[in-house]
Order: C-alpha cells, then structure tokens, then sequence
C-alpha cells in the first residue's frame, strides 16, 4: 500500500510503504552531514545519521541482538511524509533527528546499554 493523500484507513496511517518521493527525502535526511556534539573534552563530529544506523545495529547484531526496525521521529520524520518546508528552516537550528531502534530481546528483563 502506498501512501497517498487520499482517505488512507487507521491501520495504513501508523504502517506504509513509503512512496518514490518519501523514500528521496529519507533518503537525503540520513545522508545528510550533521553535527554530533560531544560533552565535556569530547569534540563536535561530523556524522551522516545512515552511519550511525548502521554501525550501531552491527554492533547490537554482532552480540546476538536482532533489530527489528528502526524508527525516524520528529520533524524529520513528518518531512519524510509530507515534504513540507517547516523541516528546512529548522534543520539549520538545533533540532535533532530522532533515531530509535527496537532490539528483539530474548528475554523481557534483557537490559542493553550503549
């Protein structure tokens, strides 16, 4: 199913396959530079949000953690959607892009820290 803006029922609205355009917009958010800013003596990096992705569900995978999904929240989020100018204006702000993934844990009282 592909998301229109059409009448799009409950179910469709929270699961999507994400049309040709939404997938450039992700597209272009995770490939995008952004500034990590570090805490204390640890320096500002330079990171594109695809790498961070990937090099943390390697990790998680590589200890025998399988990600389910990972999620995209936020004005990014609703940019990737709808396409709207609001996402361009506040990118160039401190506005973070909110990145969540979802570990398949073996165990309900499995804790995992980063």
């Amino acid at each position: 199913i592909a998301m229109s803006s059409g009448d799009v029922s409950e179910q469709c609205r929270r699961f999507c396959v994400l049309s040709w355009e939404q997938v450039q917009r992700l597209d272009s958010i995770l490939g995008e530079t952004v500034p990590v800013h570090g805490r204390g003596n640890f320096p500002t990096l330079s990171v594109q949000p695809r790498q961070i992705v990937q090099v943390v569900r390697a990790r998680l995978e590589e200890r025998g953690i399988t990600v389910r999904d990972v999620r995209l929240n936020g004005s990014a989020a609703s940019h990737v959607l709808d396409g709207g100018m609001y996402f361009h204006v506040i990118k160039k702000s401190t506005k973070p892009i909110f990145l969540c993934s979802r570990p398949l844990l073996p165990f309900e009282a499995d804790v995992v820290i980063f």
